[in-house]
């Protein structure tokens, strides 16, 4: 019952957020781009500017970046 309750608030927020215009960026394989994802970490050996692995998403709002996504 708890879990379903948390499921649905999230649920909700989520469709809150969208309704203001509030978009999250999940970027796993995207092109790295520096005005939009934060750089933590790099592996090497791997494909330079390929996103791999998402710490944290971003957040856009209609004005612009809110939160850069951490990958």
């Amino acid at each position: 019952a708890f879990a379903a309750g948390f499921e649905m608030l999230r649920r909700t927020a989520l469709a809150e957020l969208a309704r203001i215009g509030m978009e999250s960026d999940y970027p796993l394989g995207d092109q790295f781009d520096p005005h939009r994802h934060e750089a933590v970490g790099h592996r090497p050996g791997e494909p330079e500017g390929r996103i791999l692995h998402v710490v944290r998403r971003g957040w856009s709002a209609p004005h612009g970046m809110t939160r850069a996504a951490q990958v």
